[in-house]
C-alpha cells in the first residue's frame, strides 16, 4: 500500500487520513500541512483517521503528539484519533495518547470521495533531523515514562549533531 496523507474538512474540523506506513521521511509535508491549518485559526480541530495506517514510527507519533500539545496550549478540545486496530490501541496507550486524544473505534470505514491528497515534499537532511528531534521532544512531554523511553534516542541525536558540527 502506498503511503498517503489525505485531508477533508467538515465544518471547522480537519479530518486527516493517513494510509500505509508513516515514517520520518513522510512527516515534513504532513507537519507543514498541520501547521498551516493551525495557523489559519485557533478554532480548528483535528480528527485523525488511522484506520488504514499500518505503521507509525516514533517521529510520526511525535508529530501526532504535537497536535495534541498544540490543542491543549490553545485551550481547544482534544483531537480525535479513529483507529480500528487493537495493536494501534496498545501502541497509543503505551505512549499515553489516551490522556491527550479522544480515541474512537468506528463501525465502518470512511469514504475517500471528499479527501484531497497532501503532496509529499523533497526535504533536506537537516530538515528531517529537525523533524525527528521535535517529534521526540513532543513525545517526551506527554509523560515521565515517555521521557525515560525516548531519552536514549535524544542523546543519540545530540551525539550525532555534535559529530557533524
Amino acid at each position: 500500500m502506498t503511503t498517503k496523507a489525505l485531508f477533508a474538512w467538515h465544518e471547522n474540523i480537519c479530518v486527516l487520513k493517513l494510509r500505509g506506513s508513516i515514517r520520518f521521511t513522510d512527516c515534513p509535508s504532513i507537519d507543514r500541512f498541520i501547521k498551516a491549518v493551525l495557523k489559519q485559526s485557533s478554532d480548528r480541530n483535528f480528527m485523525l483517521d488511522l484506520t488504514e495506517t499500518e505503521l507509525l514510527d516514533s517521529t510520526a507519533l511525535g508529530m501526532l503528539a504535537q497536535i495534541a500539545i498544540d490543542a491543549r496550549e490553545q485551550g481547544s478540545q482534544k483531537p480525535t484519533l479513529i483507529i480500528d486496530s487493537n495493536d494501534m490501541m496498545t501502541l497509543f496507550k503505551s505512549v499515553c495518547f489516551e490522556q491527550v486524544f479522544n480515541i474512537v473505534q468506528p463501525d465502518s470505514k470512511s469514504d475517500d470521495a471528499h479527501f484531497e491528497m497532501i503532496e509529499p515534499e523533497n526535504v533536506k537532511q537537516n530538515e528531517l533531523s529537525e523533524q525527528v528531534l521535535k517529534a521526540h521532544e513532543s513525545l517526551m512531554q506527554l509523560s515521565y515514562g515517555n521521557h525515560l523511553s525516548f531519552q536514549e534516542i535524544m542523546d543519540a541525536i545530540g551525539k550525532q549533531d555534535e559529530s557533524v558540527s
